[in-house]
């Protein structure tokens, strides 16, 4: 999946968990047929192999606690969202605001500087009239009527998300939660990759672990938690702005009665986006709370690296015995590259 492909999948994730409207209906199949089928996870023996195979769960390590001590980053900066010496609304901000509004297919020669001048000439004591703005758009007419009706709905609608942040317990909450991510958000890490030479090695205990083979259901316990990571040089972690895309994508999503394909997976981005470095992983996220076990798959098969010791090669023969999943060994490495397994049971 492309970066563009991910982004859509956790749009129509957000969508799906609210109800959809009659325009995105088929797109869940879409949807489903983007969520893979199986995913991997490589482990090394530990005091909780037994354990996790036998009781069905997987752990949810806190954020800071993975492999890249720059992931699952945020801040709250208000020096790019607001003017400090008017606390109006920055240029920044106002471009920011333009851009995610007309972003969408329905937009074309659209002039962002106009734009931003005609949002500064309407806001007073920083509030931006809803009186003037319309005056202006009637006058100007540098919008059509749908971009017009468009703008006008997700400005008024943006002023009452402004004015509410302050006094949302819920966004506090949020808030909290985001700037704490390090310790509040858990993390199990997936791969579609079964046989990825760099994760045998760092994550499989160079080949002395093995690598878990789950089947993915398609259930309400798993899809809202699994998420695809999106790997990019150039990643904003504003909580503040994410806040309020999110809530001009919503309103661009509600006013268009769905038919205005919308980037509403913004949050989920906050704590599953890394750096391109990483992008051999294709990593597969399930989110939730640190340190909580859930169980959300069914083990398909285990696959042993080739340096398994005969001790944990038969706990693990046992293990597939009392729950019906298949073993296969890696052969050690001969006169060719290719990673084969053989089948044990």
């Amino acid at each position: 999946m492309t970066n563009e492909e991910k982004k859509n999948y956790l749009n129509l994730k957000v969508a799906f968990q609210s109800t959809p409207f009659i325009s995105e209906l088929e797109k869940r199949n879409y949807f489903l047929s983007m969520t893979p089928k199986v995913l991997y996870k490589y482990r090394k023996f530990d005091e909780y192999t037994v354990d996790m195979i036998e009781n069905d769960y997987v752990f949810l390590a806190p954020a800071g606690a993975l492999d890249d001590p720059f992931d699952c980053l945020t801040n709250i900066n208000l020096d790019t969202i607001y003017d400090k010496d008017s606390f109006n609304l920055s240029n920044e901000m106002m471009e920011y605001i333009v851009d995610i509004i007309f972003s969408h297919p329905h937009s074309e020669d659209i002039d962002k500087q106009e734009m931003v001048a005609m949002i500064n000439r309407c806001t007073i004591d920083g509030k931006l009239s809803n009186d003037l703005i319309k005056k202006e758009l009637d006058i100007n007419r540098i919008l059509n009527v749908e971009q017009k009706d468009l703008f006008l709905n997700a400005m008024i609608n943006f002023q009452n998300v402004i004015a509410n942040i302050s006094e949302d317990d819920n966004l506090k909450k949020l808030f909290l939660f985001l700037m704490q991510s390090k310790e509040k958000v858990g993390v199990c890490s997936l791969t579609t990759k079964r046989d990825n030479k760099p994760m045998w090695s760092l994550y499989g205990d160079t080949y002395k672990g093995y690598c878990i083979e789950y089947e993915t259901m398609f259930t309400n316990d798993l899809l809202p938690s699994l998420c695809p990571v999106i790997y990019t040089k150039e990643f904003d972690n504003n909580i503040l702005k994410t806040v309020i895309k999110f809530s001009l994508e919503t309103i661009i999503r509600f006013v268009s009665n769905g038919r205005i394909p919308t980037d509403m997976g913004c949050f989920t981005q906050l704590t599953c986006t890394k750096d391109s470095d990483w992008e051999y992983q294709d990593e597969w996220r399930i989110v939730g709370d640190a340190n909580s076990k859930v169980k959300p798959m069914k083990i398909k098969s285990i696959y042993l690296g080739f340096n398994v010791s005969e001790k944990n090669e038969n706990i693990i023969k046992e293990l597939a015995t009392k729950k019906s999943f298949s073993v296969l060994k890696m052969n050690k490495p001969t006169g060719t590259k290719e990673i084969i397994y053989n089948k044990l049971i």
